[in-house]
């Protein structure tokens, strides 16, 4: 009797153990982590080009102050960003200026492109570059009514197959990776592998953070191909 009830305990214990590792291999990859403690820029590193402006930590975000044309920062520090299969959000906010205030260089499809928002004029948002063509040219290409002085929350999720952009709740971007060439433009070069840019705006940018995704969101993900219009 004690025998068959050790037994059951051991099987119990071990269940018990393998379902804790589970949890907590599905929690690491599934959670979401800061890179930026709204304190300091630690981590972070100007791109000094291009006359840049003033950057610094101002009230829990990161300041990105006009300058002659842009001013941009890029990520420099331990955590290793993933190439693919990952999804990035943060809040910014234009104070000043009709142009881009937060634009996010990140990496995709064995390249880089840049998310921009708010470009030629203010409305302009899309991904630059692809196959050469920049937000302005490619199929990525929208108009969005941005308002200075007001927080939007900024959401891009990348596949193998997929590159998704919600701003605030509303999804504005499904684009195919496919074997297109994702490319910079030399104004955005330096915020390579993940970094920020404004062009002719003050912008201000917090609560950063990132996933790597499960393999049911990257099913979720590449399916959003074929719920386009």
């Amino acid at each position: 009797m004690k025998t068959r009830t050790l037994i059951h305990f051991v099987f119990f214990a071990v269940c018990m153990s393998l379902f804790t590792c589970a949890n907590s291999l599905f929690a690491q990859e599934n959670h979401w982590l800061s890179l930026f403690d709204g304190k300091t820029l630690n981590g972070w590193e100007s791109c000094e080009n291009y006359g840049s402006g003033k950057i610094a930590v101002e009230n829990g975000s990161i300041l990105l102050e006009k300058g002659k044309l842009a001013t941009a920062i890029h990520y420099a520090g331990t955590q290793a960003f993933p190439n693919s299969n990952y999804e990035i959000q943060y809040k910014a906010m234009r104070t000043k200026g009709l142009d881009f205030f937060a634009a996010l260089t990140f990496p995709v499809g064995g390249g880089f492109c840049t998310f921009i928002n708010g470009g030629w004029g203010g409305t302009m948002i899309g991904l630059s570059s692809i196959d050469g063509m920049d937000a302005s040219e490619n199929s990525s290409s929208s108009y969005f009514e941005f308002v200075n002085k007001k927080w939007y929350q900024f959401r891009i999720r990348t596949t193998n197959k997929v590159v998704q952009v919600w701003i605030d709740d509303k999804e504005v971007i499904t684009q195919e990776v496919g074997e297109s060439s994702w490319t910079l433009r030399l104004e955005v070069e330096s915020t390579k592998p993940l970094g920020f840019s404004t062009w002719e705006s003050d912008g201000l940018i917090k609560d950063i953070q990132y996933k790597t995704l499960t393999a049911k969101e990257i099913k979720e993900a590449d399916s959003a191909l074929e719920r386009r219009p």
